[in-house]
């Protein structure tokens, strides 16, 4: 078992282990869902100097540097309370020695504080590998049908009791998760071109071509769970796209590392909240499936970026050094602010809040173990 397939298995052990209706951090009444937490608060990572004391509350204010609007619909504005010092770097803008195998320097401190919501930048993509074209994130628009092509149900939705806009609402998600599931089709085929061309082994084309018929069987679940939902069947129209191929292996592994080592981690983890948030066994059943395949396209990533620092040698490593210590493209803007647990729908803070665990506990150790190898 690969160091990345431990720590993503203990993370899912932790998040599904105890399956409680409240998973989300929310609290379902007889009237709807009660939203509870403030989407300002926040948790805030400072790094310092090696042994180096936390900054006041003041200090830390005062010099605030300039900051955009991240993924998460965040920009941060205040700390309030420090919470803990550790005596490592917060990899997310962190000190990285240019040595792979000598430890990052330095030590960082955390603080509460407040972010100010705002709009997700349009460069941010959805869950899961995305099907780019210019740096942008394509998929094909949905269409009616009169045929079940793209349907797949075992079981069906369970829609009694749900109100009109409930099920538009979660509809609507779904259909959103078919369209992004259909594009991985494409990303997958993208990304199996790639291999050819660089050389590589045949274990990753393989499992690229695998993972290619897991995204079809996703998206015909998702657009199962749309038409159980909105009462109508859609499925995907054309998808215009021009392909370019990777120029070089430093290319691919930027891509890899961004749009499936990152992206794809991050979609497992996400995967995981919902399932333990969900009591409609049909929507368990499919994100059951997306756990499970999404955790193997996931080590594939993390496989091509260790053949490709192979073949590559520090060229690549280091590019992949500096894209570790950037802040993830993935957005929670698919998510409701106010959300349908037993649909599945966790709220944008609460994957907010996913996003930002999974990078500090799976994701970074990853690209460390990763590159001081």
């Amino acid at each position: 078992m690969t160091k990345t397939q431990q720590l993503l298995q203990n993370h899912l052990i932790i998040v599904l282990a105890p399956l409680l209706l409240n998973a989300c951090g929310e609290k379902q009444t007889d009237t709807g869902v009660e939203f509870e937490i403030s989407m300002e608060e926040g948790t805030y990572y400072l790094n310092i100097e090696e042994d180096a004391d936390c900054p006041s509350l003041n200090d830390v204010n005062e010099n605030l540097p300039e900051q955009e609007f991240n993924c998460s619909g965040q920009r941060f504005i205040e700390v309030t309370e420090l919470i803990q010092r550790y005596d490592y770097p917060h990899y997310i803008d962190g000190p990285i020695s240019d040595d792979p195998n000598e430890d990052p320097e330095g030590d960082h401190c955390t603080y509460k504080g407040n972010y100010e919501p705002g709009p997700i930048p349009d460069w941010c993509m959805s869950v899961g590998r995305p099907m780019l074209r210019d740096g942008e994130q394509i998929s094909a628009k949905s269409k009616m049908t009169s045929t079940q092509d793209w349907q797949k149900h075992t079981i069906r939705v369970k829609v009694e009791g749900l109100s009109v806009s409930q099920r538009k609402i979660a509809g609507n998600f779904y259909l959103r998760n078919a369209l992004m599931e259909h594009a991985s089709v494409a990303a997958f085929h993208h990304f199996s071109l790639e291999l050819m061309k660089f050389g590589a082994p045949v274990e990753l084309l393989e499992l690229a071509h695998e993972a290619i018929t897991d995204e079809l069987r996703h998206a015909k679940q998702a657009f199962s769970l749309a038409a159980d939902l909105l009462g109508e069947t859609r499925e995907p129209s054309s998808m215009p796209m021009e392909l370019t191929l990777s120029k070089n292996l430093i290319e691919l592994a930027e891509t890899v590392a961004r749009e499936a080592a990152i992206n794809e981690t991050l979609a497992v983890l996400i995967a995981a909240e919902q399932r333990k948030a969900t009591t409609d066994p049909a929507i368990q059943l499919f994100l059951e499936g997306v756990i499970r395949d999404e955790s193997r396209h996931a080590e594939l990533a993390w496989k091509t970026l260790r053949w490709c620092i192979d073949v590559g040698g520090e060229d690549v490593r280091n590019r992949l050094r500096e894209i570790m210590m950037e802040e993830p493209n993935i957005g929670s803007a698919d998510f409701p602010e106010v959300p349908l647990l037993t649909l599945g729908l966790c709220s944008r803070k609460h994957v907010n809040k996913a996003i930002e665990q999974g990078m500090r506990r799976v994701v970074r150790p990853s690209f460390v173990s990763l590159l001081n190898t």
